[in-house]
């Protein structure tokens, strides 16, 4: 369950992140290679420019109902909120997504910390119902006090990500050996595969963050008040 403290550490943070890996690894697996798979049909049917929009709205659904499931599993739904909030869980996204870019022009450390300040605000909608301000304004509030740790998690996030890019290249290189067909299915199928697993690792980063920090008491004062 949640801590109720608002505050958290770097390592409680990756350990609450990895917890939950390892309890839902089937269904990461599931969703992950789903989101893989598709991104390959559709990249060989249509291109990589023709199929972005579909792939980025059907993994924006199929990235909310994983959520949706790991955070039942965790028991960390909110009583009564039965509906779905898309629109919300939407305007979350681009609105912190947004901010993330503005900081990340400036500098790449203010575009992390914004990243790790709103990083809960998917969870907040779908566990607690709250729109898209909302859950903007109380993720930035409950992480308040653990603002650097959530950042120093994401950071270690980050380089692994960085590192799953590295190994895709490797991969990338040693599949030039075949014909430019099979080059070009391999490529993408490696690409669309270690695009599926930074956004499920993202996303159990987000609900490892609101297993931490997530009951915490706040207001939305310190951003939109």
């Amino acid at each position: 369950m949640a801590s109720t403290a608002g505050y958290t550490t770097v390592g409680q943070i990756l350990s609450q992140w990895t917890a939950i890996v390892g309890r839902n690894m089937g269904v990461c697996l599931l969703a992950g290679g789903f989101i893989a798979i598709l991104g390959t049909v559709l990249d060989l049917a249509m291109g990589e420019g023709g199929s972005s929009l579909l792939l980025s709205i059907a993994t924006f659904f199929i990235s909310y109902h994983f959520s949706e499931h790991i955070l039942q599993q965790e028991g960390l739904m909110a009583r009564g909120v039965s509906s779905r909030h898309y629109a919300s869980a939407f305007g979350a996204a681009f609105l912190g997504t947004l901010g993330i870019v503005a900081g990340l022009i400036v500098l790449v450390l203010p575009g992390l910390y914004v990243a790790a300040r709103w990083s809960m605000s998917s969870s907040l909608v779908i566990a607690e119902g709250l729109t898209t301000t909302q859950a903007l304004g109380q993720s930035w509030q409950r992480t308040a006090q653990a603002a650097w740790q959530v950042t120093g998690a994401a950071f270690v996030v980050g380089l692994g990500m960085l590192a799953l890019f590295a190994l895709v290249g490797l991969v990338g290189g040693l599949s030039e050996t075949g014909t430019s067909e099979q080059m070009g299915l391999v490529g993408t199928a490696v690409a669309n595969a270690a695009g599926a697993g930074i956004q499920i690792m993202t996303t159990l980063f987000a609900v490892a963050v609101y297993a931490c920090l997530g009951q915490s008491t706040g207001n939305l004062d310190d951003v939109f008040g």
